[in-house]
């Protein structure tokens, strides 16, 4: 799946996305799509394979792949079995699985077309709005679906009261969105550790985009380990990149919180760390600042 998500964009708030010539064209005319919105298309595979004895749907979409090809396939209404090395269309295949005995896993695929429109009731063909429904603005998706072995896009409903649908990507690594809770931009916690029995103390401050991040125990244990790697290992700057970092002396791995190995694990650095936990939440996730404390110091 070249394309597992894809946007088409409105210009302004008063425009339309361009989506003509596209096979959902027919359903999102002027009439069913709302000005000022986005449509967003979703492609997946069922996480569910189709099991031995199974029925590939006449005309439903399937999609037969293993780690090295995949093929788009079309349902013959008959019963699929792996064994006789065959696609849902009932032809012979060459994408087997690890064992090269049987086909490779077959699932049913997916398309969904989010959009708003501008009725939550459509009374024109297919359910698209007309003249004289009502007008409240409505989240829909298109679906690909066969009907009596013919493949189709049917609208279906999902929320009422839904004006506009957004689409953006990316990480935002500083948010401007002021947190109601916290009255701060983006969010995170500030995270204190004592060690060698009050001697020695530390708080390091991490950051993430919501509070739900910043409550879930990846998040939390992240924050502890960086503020037990401080007290440990003493860094001087939180990364090489750090402006005062051309004024202290010693290597990276010494002196840059980010490049030093984690004290509990030596083949993995800070940096690595905070990635694994953007990867675990979806979010972006910084160190901004910490200070150390010893006593005596």
């Amino acid at each position: 799946m070249a394309l597992p998500v894809q946007t088409y964009r409105a210009p302004d708030f008063t425009s339309r996305p361009i989506i003509a010539g596209t096979t959902c064209g027919a359903l999102l005319g002027n009439a069913n799509l709302a000005a000022g919105s986005d449509v967003i298309v979703v492609r997946r595979a069922n996480t569910a394979a189709l099991a031995d004895g199974d029925t590939a749907v006449s005309g439903e979409t399937y999609l037969q792949a293993n780690s090295l090809s995949a093929e788009i396939q079309f349902g013959n209404g008959a019963a699929f079995t792996y064994i006789a090395k065959r696609t849902a269309a009932g032809t012979a295949t060459t994408i087997l699985d690890k064992t090269a005995l049987r086909a490779a896993p077959t699932r049913k695929y997916e398309v969904r077309v989010y959009f708003i429109a501008p009725c939550s009731q459509g009374s024109g063909a297919g359910g698209v709005c007309a003249a004289g429904d009502d007008t409240i603005p409505t989240l829909k998706r298109l679906e690909l679906k066969a009907v009596g072995g013919v493949r189709q896009m049917a609208i279906v409903p999902l929320v009422e009261g839904i004006e506009y649908l957004k689409a953006e990507w990316g990480i935002d690594d500083q948010p401007v969105a002021v947190n109601t809770n916290t009255g701060m931009s983006g969010d995170g916690v500030v995270e204190s550790y004592i060690h060698a029995g009050g001697r020695i103390g530390v708080l390091v401050e991490v950051n993430c985009e919501t509070d739900f991040v910043a409550n879930t125990d990846d998040f939390r244990q992240l924050a502890r380990n960086i503020a037990m790697q401080v007290a440990a290992m003493n860094p001087q700057v939180v990364s090489a990149d750090d402006p005062e970092r051309a004024g202290i002396e010693g290597t990276d791995e010494e002196v840059c919180l980010m490049s030093q190995p984690f004290i509990r694990d030596s083949g993995r650095t800070i940096a690595s760390l905070v990635q694994d936990t953007i990867a675990k939440t979806g979010e972006n996730v910084r160190v901004r600042r910490f200070v150390r404390f010893e006593l005596g110091r």
